[in-house]
């Protein structure tokens, strides 16, 4: 799928008539925010995920490697620095994770409150 820039450039002038550099070089200052927070809420996830992968490699090493490798290697495809982000990630939550009170709902464990607040 190529990206036609200059296509898109024609049919949003017609769409979006009245605008400006200005208006646009600030609608992409809004955009680059939100897909900031979609990238840190993203780098949250997967770091949840890998945390998980540690709660398997009690019960099975090779699986738990295995998807943690995977979500290391889909996170290097983001950039460099992107994997070390996520275990940054990984050492801050667990450290929340610690301190946060815990019960089991039949199926999984889910935290009560924020922080170990109830």
């Amino acid at each position: 799928m190529d990206f036609d820039i200059e296509k898109l450039s024609e049919e949003h002038e017609n769409l979006f008539p009245i605008c400006s550099l200005a208006s646009q070089l600030a609608k992409l200052d809004e955009e680059n925010e939100e897909a900031g927070e979609a990238l840190m809420h993203y780098i949250r996830e997967l770091a949840d995920c890998l945390i998980v992968c540690a709660g398997i490699y009690r019960f099975d090493k090779e699986i738990a490697i295995r998807e943690s490798e995977n979500i290391l290697m889909a996170a290097d495809c983001f950039g460099i620095g992107f994997a070390d982000l996520i275990l940054e990630e990984v050492n801050r939550k667990w450290n929340i994770n610690k301190s946060r009170k815990w019960k089991w709902n039949g199926v999984t464990y889910k935290h009560e409150g924020k922080d170990g607040q109830e």
